[in-house]
């Protein structure tokens, strides 16, 4: 039982870690692109921030793909085709792409921004989350239905997940960026801060749905372990 118990542990472990470097990674390059490219002060121009949309915009997709890779190794080694999780994955973060569009779109245009007021944020920040997370939840539950039962808490655990992402991104934002600087506060932020959270939610979540259809606890409730 014991053995048991630690292979769960490392399911969530690995996936964890998993999220986390896909995230990093992606973060890493998009936003070292647009600092290569356009770099700070940033200029009160709408070319410019449609500049760093446009790149932004393409990079969720890459996101999607990226972390679908990274979380493809650890279900490989106990999911059946596990190679489609990556297209589920791609196909669900590309719903980021048009939620990322609209909220900037509101906030930036038209004339400079000057940033919404806090608590009108922070709706908007759990809103976006909650959606992108119900959009990737569901193209990815089509793949996990077919190995789990009540694959539905999947798309559950996935809008909270990114509800949590975005609130830890809108309130920890600030900070971590007057503390290392724009480019390596939004990596910390989003690549490690928010990603951790997103992964120990939805590894909660696959661990408790891989357990429940491997009979696992029902087994402990009868034998009284």
């Amino acid at each position: 039982m014991r053995a048991r118990k630690e292979s769960w542990t490392a399911l969530w472990v690995q996936w964890v870690l998993a999220t986390i470097a896909g995230f990093a990674a992606v973060t890493a390059v998009n936003w070292g692109v647009i600092f290569l490219i356009l770099p700070p002060p940033l200029p009160p121009s709408q070319t410019y921030y449609v500049a760093i949309l446009s790149w932004l915009l393409t990079g969720w997709a890459v996101t999607g793909a990226v972390v679908g890779t990274m979380q493809w190794l650890v279900l490989s080694r106990r999911v059946q085709q596990a190679g489609r999780w990556v297209l589920a994955s791609l196909v669900g973060f590309m719903y980021l792409t048009l939620g990322s569009w609209s909220s900037y779109t509101l906030f930036f245009f038209p004339g400079v921004y000057t940033g919404p007021p806090p608590l009108e944020a922070l709706l908007l920040a759990i809103g976006h989350g909650g959606l992108a997370g119900a959009m990737v939840g569901a193209t990815q539950w089509l793949f996990l239905e077919r190995h789990v039962s009540r694959s539905g808490w999947w798309v559950v655990a996935n809008v909270l997940g990114l509800a949590a992402f975005m609130i830890v991104d809108w309130g920890t934002s600030p900070a971590a960026e007057s503390a290392f600087g724009q480019a390596w506060g939004v990596f910390v932020v989003r690549g490690l801060w928010g990603a951790s959270v997103f992964g120990a939610i939805t590894g909660g979540a696959l661990m408790w749905l891989m357990r429940r259809t491997s009979g696992e606890p029902e087994s402990e409730e009868r034998t009284g372990h």
